[in-house]
């Protein structure tokens, strides 16, 4: 669903259009954005870079994936790309096929500990993709079915991977250090949204947009109606502050 990557950017910047923070704290922030990670944890072969079509099969293998975050930190260290003041982790990140029913968790389990392990010092957003759901494609973000402790990828973040939280992998949470970005202003666990702000008055808004698509399963219009109406409440709130 790459209009959520869109969706997550653009209520950032709308911010900034409706002038509730200074230029030049914007153009100050340098940020790393990994998106459509799309990882299969038990593939072998490795992923074709360039391929004459799009295919579900051709998911990022995990020793691509490795290489690919030690090209960016290597970057980072020479100095040819500028140290990112936070990451911001797109949705997706689990690949198209699921070979067994614990394929999300594997995954989301490598990328969040990947990134945590590489950038111990930087803090990482993230937002849901459709594809990240536990037990299904477009299913909810939280599985409350579920028997294990693995219900939603924020379990995966905090309990096998070394987040603080889910959505902020340092967790610190606007109203407790006021003072240090980014910082967690509002979240639901239970579908998978959530504001922080990322400077002094620059607010992020991450939606679960597959709560508005016509292929979401288990969960429902009063699902996506609660989003929207906490959606409108949070930029009411950004207008006043």
């Amino acid at each position: 669903m790459k209009y959520r990557k869109i969706i997550s950017i653009l209520l950032a910047l709308s911010i900034y259009s409706l002038g509730l923070y200074t230029s030049e704290a914007f153009s100050s922030n340098n940020f790393l954005v990994l998106s459509d990670i799309h990882l299969d944890a038990v593939k072998n072969n490795p992923m074709e870079i360039s391929p004459d079509r799009e295919r579900d099969e051709n998911d990022l293998d995990p020793i691509t994936f490795t290489n690919l975050l030690s090209e960016i930190h290597v970057s980072i260290d020479t100095g040819t790309v500028a140290t990112p003041d936070f990451i911001i982790l797109l949705g997706d990140i689990v690949g198209h096929t699921r070979t067994k029913p614990d394929s999300p968790v594997d995954s989301e389990t490598i990328v969040f500990t990947s990134l945590k392990n590489k950038f111990p010092k930087t803090p990482i957003l993230y937002t849901f993709g459709n594809n990240d759901a536990i037990t299904v494609n477009y299913g909810p973000f939280a599985d409350k079915g579920r028997r294990d402790t693995y219900k939603s990828p924020f379990n995966v973040a905090t309990i096998k991977s070394g987040w603080v939280n889910g959505f902020l992998s340092t967790g610190t949470d606007c109203h407790l250090q006021p003072t240090t970005f980014p910082c967690l202003l509002s979240e639901n666990r239970t579908n998978g949204y959530y504001s922080a702000y990322l400077k002094s008055g620059l607010r992020y808004i991450s939606l679960n947009s597959a709560l508005f698509s016509p292929k979401r399963v288990y969960v429902t219009e009063q699902d996506a109606q609660n989003e929207l109406q906490w959606l409108r409440d949070q930029l009411q709130d950004a207008e006043r502050y």
